[in-house]
């Protein structure tokens, strides 16, 4: 009987136990009934922008049924797109997004990052680079599928890619350009050096590739910084106007339209050139340290030295008169391709920003440097209005020839 008894204590004992340990795991799995303040375990909190939803819009002869968005998650996009063996095949998806975060997000951009057709490209609409989206709002915009040229006859009408919308801080006004240095250009006989400057140790001057008067940034704002660490022009090589920063389009012709920065006798001078019509202004070079210019709505400024803000050239008036050449640093480009004219200077800080300049930064740059008590000292603003070969004579010290520098100017 006692061992009986035993065995039905064991029993109870164990079914307790195990009831116990059932009540204690209920308390952490979710079944619809939970009150109180239990937390449940669920998928992390949404952040930040993430695609909510994606619908087929319309197309033009593509394949409706295979085509598919297969997933989408966070910003990223995955689809299979088949289209017809025709150049004007196309397929368009409606994109809705989502601010889970808790500071407004700008478009940027979209890319692929993934894909395996390269003649299926996309395009966005809908949206421009650096529409905001408010936390807890959404934005839509259209992405569209087509062929990215024309062809008789497409091998791949497939297109598997992974595509991501990518949004953030839009800068309306980036630096595109930064070199610290300080770099040290030797003229035309010997490569740049500096510590600062390693990248450019292997040529003699420097050729930004940025186009800041072509038809496509001709309408935008720039600001262009730079430094005159060391200069002297009694240590040129011969002949005159060795330049520190051209956009110049430097040719035979009479017109030359661009801006440079240069030696003038024994000053340093600022010219800009725009449908004939030129203004410059210069200084004596030991007595500019910094150089500013900055175009604003087609308005062209420059500060010596930190100094006020000052019109160099309207050019709001006039007919785009665009050009191929680059902004280099170290000598000019004649004709927009052979360098000529290496200077022999140390120039550290150069940077160029290009974009549109805001309301906001344009006011902030007002008002650090008109209220500086420095003022632009200007030997010579002239403005020539039929060509660009009537150059102003500049006085130059002795050991300057004025004859050879009024032939080159001349000439240019």
């Amino acid at each position: 009987m006692k061992k009986h008894y035993k065995i039905i204590t064991f029993i109870i004992i164990c079914i307790t136990i195990i009831s116990v340990m059932h009540i204690s795991y209920s308390k952490f799995t979710y079944n619809g009934n939970l009150s109180g303040t239990a937390v449940v375990p669920s998928k992390p909190l949404l952040t930040g922008i993430q695609i909510t939803n994606i619908e087929y819009v319309s197309d033009n002869n593509a394949n409706t049924v295979g085509s598919m968005i297969t997933s989408y998650e966070e910003n990223i996009m995955n689809s299979k797109i088949i289209l017809k063996n025709d150049p004007n095949s196309s397929i368009t998806y409606q994109v809705t997004v989502t601010n889970y975060g808790d500071e407004p997000q700008d478009y940027l951009t979209a890319i692929f990052i993934t894909e395996d057709n390269e003649d299926i490209v996309f395009d966005i609409s809908g949206v421009s680079v650096g529409t905001s989206v408010a936390p807890a709002e959404s934005l839509t915009f259209n992405i569209t599928f087509r062929y990215r040229e024309s062809k008789n006859d497409y091998s791949n009408t497939i297109l598997n890619s992974e595509i991501e919308y990518s949004f953030g801080k839009y800068d309306s006004f980036p630096e595109i350009f930064k070199v610290e240095g300080p770099c040290i250009f030797n003229g035309s006989s010997a490569n740049i050096t500096g510590d600062g400057c390693s990248r450019y140790n292997n040529v003699k001057y420097i050729n930004t590739g940025i186009l800041l008067y072509d038809e496509i940034n001709y309408n935008k704002d720039y600001e262009m910084y730079f430094e005159i660490v060391d200069y002297n022009p009694n240590n040129q090589e011969s002949g005159q106007q060795q330049t520190i920063m051209n956009e110049k389009l430097e040719s035979n012709g009479n017109n030359n339209p661009g801006i440079v920065f240069r030696r003038s006798g024994n000053n340093l001078e600022l010219t800009q050139t725009i449908q004939g019509k030129k203004k410059s202004a210069s200084q004596n070079y030991n007595q500019i340290q910094s150089v500013r210019i900055i175009r604003k709505s087609k308005i062209v400024y420059y500060s010596f030295n930190g100094g006020t803000l000052t019109e160099l050239q309207n050019i709001s008036g006039s007919n785009p008169d665009t050009f191929q050449v680059p902004v280099t640093f170290g000598a000019s480009l004649q004709n927009g391709t052979t360098p000529y004219r290496y200077v022999k200077a140390t120039i550290s800080n150069i940077s160029i920003k290009l974009g549109i300049i805001s309301d906001t930064y344009w006011q902030e740059l007002i008002n650090t440097y008109n209220s500086n008590s420095v003022t632009n000292p200007i030997d010579t603003m002239e403005t020539n209005s039929v060509n660009d070969t009537q150059e102003t004579n500049i006085e130059e010290s002795p050991n300057i020839d004025e004859t050879n520098q009024e032939l080159e100017e001349t000439n240019e």
